[in-house]
């Protein structure tokens, strides 16, 4: 009987090189080393009207097509989804180290950027108003705004200065490497993956340091904050941004939604 198996690469994986090898061959028939025109052959030709996204100078173009592979393998939509309290609470049990534990415990209060949080310095901290000061950030409307975390948070932040940072920190930014040929130096992306990965192979739990992000966001909305609130903690430019792509709600915050407005349209 013939058993199924589970591809060993993605769909995305296998676009990707199946284009890479069609853009070698178009660049060879291009320089004249082969006479097939490979990229000609795998692509077909769509007739559009009304395109959502309209490239520069698109209305003096007379060219109102779209060119697709037509050996691409179709890619399953991709959802952002959001964790747990539940969650969130195993994964800082099988933390191995403050340092570890702190950083989920920013994330999943604060839903800074990765790049956010690694640049953290140590006066970007306020003690005693449990504030965080974002300096860097991708978008200019990151860029210098106050995140909050809670008071155990900011405990656990003085604990791991006093009893780790002090010790292996050669930079002012918090969190630092603890073991290899980088120990003391700032932590990079790369770290912050591999403890994430780390973290999703001790508990099953399949999440990224971004899914914290979107679960901030989406607590947050289905607590009652405004959503205009919600966007400046996250520093988005607009709000729609906000809306449409971090904010998530729950079967049981839907239902509950939909029953008070019930009530209200019987009475």
């Amino acid at each position: 009987m013939f058993n199924a198996t589970q591809a060993k690469r993605s769909e995305k994986t296998i676009n990707q090189i199946v284009n890479c090898v069609i853009g070698f061959y178009d660049y060879m028939t291009r320089r004249e080393y082969f006479d097939k025109d490979v990229k000609s052959a795998l692509t077909k030709e769509i007739k559009t009207k009304n395109k959502t996204y309209k490239s520069f100078l698109d209305h003096i173009s007379t060219d109102k097509s779209i060119k697709m592979n037509i050996i691409k393998v179709k890619e399953p939509r991709r959802y952002i989804k959001t964790i747990s309290k539940e969650h969130v609470n195993t994964l800082l049990a099988s933390c191995l180290s403050i340092r570890d534990k702190l950083i989920i415990r920013i994330l999943f209060e604060t839903g800074l950027r990765a790049n956010e949080l690694l640049n953290l310095i140590l006066s970007d901290f306020n003690v005693s108003k449990c504030s965080v000061l974002v300096r860097e950030s991708k978008t200019k409307a990151g860029e210098n705004r106050t995140v909050y975390i809670t008071s155990e948070t900011i405990n656990l932040f003085q604990d791991y200065i006093i009893d780790y940072h002090s010790e292996f920190a050669v930079t002012e930014h918090v969190f630092v490497n603890h073991t290899g040929k980088n120990k003391g130096n700032k932590m990079t992306y790369w770290g912050l993956e591999s403890l994430v990965k780390r973290l999703r192979h001790k508990t099953g739990i399949n999440f990224t340091a971004h899914m914290l992000r979107h679960t901030f966001a989406t607590n947050l909305n289905d607590n009652g904050m405004k959503a205009n609130s919600i966007r400046a903690l996250m520093g988005h430019s607009h709000i729609e941004t906000t809306l449409k792509m971090y904010i998530h709600p729950s079967h049981e915050t839907i239902r509950k939604e939909w029953e008070i407005v019930t009530k209200k349209m019987d009475s």
